[in-house]
């Protein structure tokens, strides 16, 4: 089953969370701002699984402030493969 969700490329959360809270049916979901690179989760995600190697997109990823910490740990380790 893992196998299938990582292959998909929807391996998680789309959304980051800006305000903590409670979500419920009917809420509106907004997008706020994009990313100016337009590096994507679906990018990231296809990188990180199936595209290691890929050095440049590992630090185009690494550039983006909003990356969580433990991403920025996961992509770290591949850039330090790219060395």
């Amino acid at each position: 089953m893992i196998k299938r969700v990582v292959e998909s490329g929807r391996t998680g959360y789309y959304f980051r969370v800006l305000q903590e809270g409670v979500v419920k049916r009917g809420d509106a979901l907004v997008l706020r701002e994009k990313d100016p690179q337009n590096i994507t989760v679906s990018f990231a995600n296809g990188i990180f699984h199936h595209d290691k190697k890929n050095c440049e997109a590992i630090k185009r990823i690494l550039s983006l402030p909003s990356l969580s910490a433990s991403w920025r740990a996961s992509f770290l380790k591949l850039e330090d493969e790219c060395l």
